[in-house]
């Protein structure tokens, strides 16, 4: 969910990406299917465009106490979020626990079935196998690192239980390899930076996508070996770690209230703004994004007249 990140500073731009008179916030663009004026003819409206389109925002699980600023969706019916200490799931129905608690636990987790879910649980991964009340157990996949957790925000993707990258100290990623107590470790992965965010879309090891300041950067190619940051975008008021990169030129991210997408030449804005709104959301399409705002999640989708 969140994971495509890292906002750096000594950052190389992209020749070719020399953006001036761009938008210092993202606009309202016509949700209709007309594309949207790159240069920002859009600038100052309202909120109508997407009022043609149908669309809106509407709760779609209830609202719970504790929902932090994380979840993993899988379907209307199958959500995942952290709540208060564990991992718990919506069914369509209600919010069921999922897993046990896990004391320090933060808003990161990445999910690879309903029985294999890694976390950030203090300064380390945890990984959650099994099933609750059937033998299923938090178990500790890396070493502390301190940094990882930083006022419970985290981010982190993983490959395998032996290759994982993490945004550590909002400076730089690292990366796990190897197995814990067998000679497993961290290591810095890319440059350090000024205000990296818990926000990143991996690609790959040679392409990663981050929130650094107020600008989406990209890091390709490896650390002492020409491998660097550059900027994909200027930088943009409001702009949150919240992330989901498909391409240099399709980039989707959480700007003040409302998801945003950018085009390689400016911020268009794909859905309204929804108050309360945390910086993580789980796009589909255009008119189909769920994001979590206040105690609960919302999905934005078009409505019967």
């Amino acid at each position: 969910m969140k994971h495509l990140r890292n906002r750096f500073s000594p950052r190389h731009l992209f020749s070719g990406l020399l953006l001036s008179g761009l938008l210092a916030a993202c606009t309202v663009g016509d949700t209709t299917g007309v594309a949207a004026d790159p240069n920002g003819a859009d600038a100052g409206a309202d909120d109508t465009d997407a009022a043609v389109a149908n669309l809106q925002w509407s709760e779609t699980t209830e609202g719970i106490a504790g929902l932090k600023a994380e979840m993993h969706f899988v379907s209307p019916t199958e959500i995942y979020a952290v709540i208060n200490n564990k991992i718990c799931m919506w069914n369509g129905t209600a919010w069921a626990d999922h897993t046990s608690d896990a004391i320090g636990i933060a808003s990161a987790i990445h999910f690879v079935s309903p029985t294999q879910i890694y976390a950030v649980v203090g300064n380390r991964i945890d990984m959650w196998s099994g099933v609750l009340g059937q033998g299923g157990t938090w178990t500790p996949m890396t070493a502390n690192q301190v940094g990882i957790n930083i006022a419970g925000a985290a981010e982190f993707h993983w490959v395998s239980d032996e290759e994982m990258y993490a945004v550590i100290d909002g400076t730089r990623i690292c990366k796990w390899t190897g197995v814990l107590n067998q000679g497993g470790a961290w290591a810095d992965y890319t440059e350090t930076v000024i205000d990296l965010k818990p926000a990143m879309t991996f690609v790959g090891p040679e392409e990663i996508y981050a929130v650094i300041g107020l600008k989406v950067c990209k890091w390709t190619g490896v650390l002492g070996a020409g491998g660097a940051w550059a900027d994909l975008t200027p930088d943009t008021p409001d702009l949150k770690p919240a992330l989901h990169a498909v391409s240099d030129l399709e980039i989707h991210a959480n700007i003040g209230e409302k998801v945003c997408t950018w085009n390689g030449t400016a911020w268009t804005d794909i859905t309204a703004d929804m108050p309360g709104m945390h910086p993580v959301f789980h796009y589909i399409s255009d008119d189909d994004i769920y994001a979590l705002a206040g105690i609960a999640v919302s999905e934005w989708a078009p409505v019967a007249p």
